[in-house]
């Protein structure tokens, strides 16, 4: 929780810097599968294999070249086989803010460092904790046209799951860690034009 307060805070001073200049209302809409890769010693690492999953985002703010958007979507899990050989299963769904910058690279590649924070729940076959997570990462774009692009990236995320059990095997249930690589679509629907004063000289 402490990272997503973080998060948010940086969030919110980005807003706050920005009162006073332009912002632009610039919607682009992503689209993306993920392959995550859990990592560390804790129950999502050790007692599931890695699956698949997907978000979508929406940026609807620009300033200078910060993006500041929503983003929601979901991760599985798939757990490793019971006595009995069936299967159990752990799937993250997230929702929250996202901040990115824009740098061109040419005239069709961009690049986006990127941060995100989200809230959710994981669903699973005998409960629904609430959970939290903080994520860094970037994103690689290559352009069709000035509206189209394919996308392609990999982020770090860090979230703790709110769960009750003894205090010495907490942080193993309550702690997830995993790498995610993207792959998708975006669609700017209001890209620069050569006379806002934005457009970047590639």
């Amino acid at each position: 929780m402490r990272h997503l307060c973080s998060a948010m805070l940086l969030i919110v001073a980005f807003a706050s810097h920005a009162q006073d200049e332009k912002i632009h209302f610039r919607p682009i809409f992503r689209a993306n599968l993920a392959f995550p890769l859990a990592v560390g010693d804790n129950y999502i690492n050790r007692e599931n294999n890695d699956g698949g999953g997907g978000f979508v985002s929406v940026y609807l703010l620009e300033y200078r070249k910060f993006q500041l958007g929503l983003g929601i979507g979901g991760i599985n899990f798939t757990g490793k086989q019971r006595y009995d050989g069936s299967e159990k299963s752990n799937t993250y769904m997230s929702g929250g803010p996202m901040l990115r910058y824009e740098i061109p690279i040419s005239k069709r590649i961009k690049v986006y460092p990127e941060v995100s924070a989200g809230i959710g729940l994981i669903f699973n076959d005998w409960e629904e904790p609430g959970a939290s997570d903080i994520k860094g990462g970037f994103l690689l774009s290559y352009g069709f046209g000035r509206k189209f692009s394919l996308i392609a990236g990999s982020a770090y995320q860090y979230g703790k799951i709110s769960v009750e059990t003894r205090s010495d095997v907490k942080n193993y249930y309550s702690d997830f860690r995993d790498f995610q690589f993207y792959f998708g679509v975006q669609i700017d629907f209001k890209p620069r034009t050569k006379t806002s004063g934005n457009e970047s000289k590639n």
